[in-house]
C-alpha cells in the first residue's frame, strides 16, 4: 500500500510540474514577445548603447579639439567645418548683399561652406583696428586686408589624371572632400584618412583613396586651417608698376579689391614682403603666431582642390576680356586690377561663384608661390636671393616655408654644361630631364600638379624658333610649339627646363583657355610685369 501511495503521488506530482511548466512556459513566451516585451526591451537597449558611444564619440573628439586648442572648441558641428581661427589683428566681416558688414564670430551668417558661403576677414590696417564694431558696415575705401578660411580637409581626386575641358564657371567637383575635426585626421563621424596613398596602386580615371590635405600641415605644426588671401597683392605705397618702384622690401602689401596688383618683383622679395606683414609693430596688427608667408605650392592646391570640390566653382578668367557683360577687348587693362576691378560683378571670377571666394586664381598674371625645383642653377639665389638661399640651396631655417621639388643627377650637370644654350639636337635631352622631373613628383600629393596631369602630356622648354626657345608638348620629335590640354579644364603643365627653378601659378590673360587653377609654369624668378603675389597666415 505504502509503494503505491508513493507511485501515485509521483504521477500527480509529474502532471502538477508539466502544467505549471506550461503555465511559466506561457509566461515566458509573452515576457520575451509583444511591445514590452524582453526581446523588443532589448533591442531599444542596444540601439541607445549605440547612440551613446557614437555621442561619445564626439564628444571626445570635440574635447580633443578643445585640448589641443588651448581652451578653444574648434569644431562647428553645426556646420560641419572648424571654426575659422580668428586671431589677433582679424576682424570677421560678412556681405549683405551690397557692402561688408562687421559680424561676431558666432554670426550664423559669416560662413556655410555647404552652401559656398566661405568665411571672410579683414586685417586691422583699415579704417576699423579690432573686431569690437559689430554691425558696423565698412565702406570700400575703410576695408583692411582681407582673407579667406580654408578648413582643414581629406580629398580624393574623382578621375585620376584625366583631362576634362571646358568647365569653367561652374561646380565640378573634380575632387571629393571630407572637412576634418580639429587637428585630427577624423571626420565628424570618427572616420580616420591617412596622409599619403601609393600612386602605382591607380590607374588613370580612377578615384584615388582619400588622404589628409598636406597644407595642413607646416613646419611639423598640424593646422585646422589656413588663411588665404582673397586678392592679389597690392600694395600701401605709390605703385606705378617698374622694376626700380616695385622691386623692393621697404614696400608694404595690401590685399584689397579694385587696386593695382604689385608685379615687376623678384620672388626673393615677394617672399620677404609677405614675410614682413608680421614683423614687429606691423600695421596689421598681427602677431608672430600668426606666421605669414609666401604662399606655398602645396597651399595653391588646397585652394585649387576645395574651389574643385562640391564646396566650391570653377573661376572664370581675370582677364582684358573677361569683365562681366562685355565682349569685346577692354583696354583698360582689368587684368592688372585685383578682382578685374569689379569683384562684386566678377563673382564667376571667385572659387565660390559670389563674392565670398578667392579671386585672381586664372588669368590676370601668373602668381608667385614659394617652391622652386631644386637643381643648383644659379638663377635660384640670384632671383631667390641669397638671404634665403645659399649656394643656391636654400638656407635650413626657411625650409618650412618652401616646396621643394626633387630633380635627377642628369639635370644638374646637364646644366652646368650649358645644355639651355644648344639648339634642338638636345630636345632629346630636354625631353628626358622633363620626364625625370614628373616621375619625381609622383610623391607629391595634394599641390593640383602630379595628380592632374595626364601622363606623358605635359610640356618642356626645347623648340627653337627665331632664336626663343618655346613650349613644346611631349612629342618626338617635335614639330611645331604644342603645349595645354595637359590636365584638368584645358590648363597647362609646363614643367620642364632646368634654367626656370622657380614655380608659377594660375596663368595670364593671354593664355587663354590654358589658364587655370591647375596652371603651372617654370620660372626663372625675375622682375617681370607679369608675376604677382598671393600670401597666406596659417592658424
Amino acid at each position: 500500500m505504502k509503494n503505491e501511495q508513493s507511485n501515485g503521488i509521483t504521477l500527480i506530482a509529474l502532471v502538477i510540474t508539466i502544467i505549471v511548466l506550461l503555465i511559466l512556459a506561457g509566461v515566458t513566451i509573452a515576457s520575451l514577445s509583444g511591445e514590452n516585451g524582453i526581446l523588443t526591451k532589448a533591442k531599444e537597449a542596444k540601439i541607445a548603447t549605440e547612440n551613446a558611444k557614437k555621442d561619445e564619440l564626439a564628444k571626445l573628439e570635440e574635447l580633443n579639439g578643445y585640448i589641443e586648442n588651448v581652451g578653444e572648441t574648434i569644431y562647428n558641428r553645426e556646420k560641419g567645418v572648424n571654426r575659422p581661427q580668428v586671431a589677433e589683428g582679424m576682424i570677421p566681416v560678412k556681405f549683405n548683399g551690397n557692402d561688408w558688414v562687421i559680424c561676431s564670430e558666432d554670426d550664423n551668417e559669416w560662413y556655410d561652406y555647404t552652401r559656398k558661403n566661405w568665411a571672410n576677414i579683414m586685417l586691422s590696417d583699415g579704417t576699423y583696428k579690432d573686431k569690437n564694431n559689430i554691425g558696423q558696415v565698412v565702406k570700400e575705401n575703410e576695408l583692411g586686408s582681407m582673407f579667406v578660411w580654408v578648413p582643414r580637409y581629406a580629398y580624393s581626386i574623382k578621375q585620376y589624371k584625366t583631362v576634362i575641358a571646358g568647365n569653367e564657371g561652374v561646380a565640378q567637383s573634380i575632387t571629393d572632400v571630407s572637412f576634418l575635426v580639429g587637428k585630427s585626421n577624423k571626420d565628424k563621424n570618427g572616420k580616420t584618412y591617412e596622409r599619403d596613398y601609393d600612386v602605382t596602386k591607380v590607374t588613370e580615371g580612377q578615384t584615388t583613396p582619400k588622404i589628409v590635405h598636406p597644407a595642413f600641415t607646416f613646419g611639423g605644426n598640424e593646422l585646422t586651417g589656413i588663411w588665404t588671401a582673397k586678392f592679389e597683392a597690392s600694395m600701401v605705397e605709390s605703385n606705378n608698376n617698374t622694376v626700380s618702384n616695385n622691386d623692393v622690401t621697404t614696400k608694404t602689401v595690401k590685399i584689397l579689391p579694385n587696386a593695382l596688383t604689385w608685379r615687376y618683383i623678384k620672388i626673393g622679395n615677394a617672399f620677404e614682403n609677405c614675410l614682413n606683414m608680421n614683423k614687429t609693430n606691423n600695421i596689421y596688427k598681427l602677431s608672430n603666431s600668426t606666421d605669414s608667408h609666401l604662399m606655398k605650392n602645396n597651399e595653391w592646391g588646397a585652394i585649387a582642390y576645395l574651389t574643385t570640390s562640391q564646396y566650391g566653382v570653377t573661376p572664370t578668367m581675370n582677364s582684358k576680356y573677361a569683365k562681366e557683360n562685355v565682349s569685346s577687348i577692354d583696354w583698360e587693362g582689368y587684368s592688372e586690377w585685383t578682382g578685374a576691378k569689379d569683384y562684386k560683378t566678377n563673382v564667376s571670377q571667385s572659387t565660390t561663384g559670389n563674392v565670398t571666394g578667392i579671386y585672381d586664381l586664372n588669368g590676370g598674371a601668373w602668381e608667385y608661390v614659394a617652391a622652386y625645383w631644386d637643381n643648383e642653377t644659379g638663377n635660384i639665389s640670384s632671383h631667390g636671393t641669397s638671404k634665403y638661399f645659399a649656394g643656391n640651396k636654400l638656407k635650413s631655417e626657411y625650409e618650412k616655408y618652401w616646396d621643394k621639388y626633387e630633380v635627377s643627377q642628369k639635370e644638374k650637370d646637364e646644366d652646368k654644361k650649358g645644355l639651355w644654350n644648344k639648339d634642338n639636337t638636345f630636345n632629346n635631352i630636354r625631353k628626358e630631364i622633363t620626364d625625370n622631373r614628373f616621375n619625381l613628383m609622383k610623391n607629391k600629393k595634394g599641390d593640383a600638379m602630379y595628380e592632374v596631369t595626364k601622363e606623358g602630356e605635359y610640356s618642356y622648354y626645347g623648340k627653337k624658333v627665331d632664336n626663343k626657345y618655346e613650349w613644346i608638348k611631349d612629342i618626338t620629335p617635335p614639330s611645331e610649339t604644342q603645349y595645354g590640354s595637359t590636365c584638368y579644364n584645358n590648363d597647362y603643365a609646363l614643367i620642364g627646363n632646368c634654367a626656370l627653378p622657380f614655380l608659377l601659378r594660375g596663368g595670364s590673360w593671354w593664355n587663354s583657355s590654358y589658364a587655370g587653377v591647375f596652371a603651372s609654369y617654370g620660372y626663372y624668378g625675375g622682375d617681370s610685369s607679369i608675376r604677382r603675389i598671393p600670401p597666406s597666415l596659417g592658424c
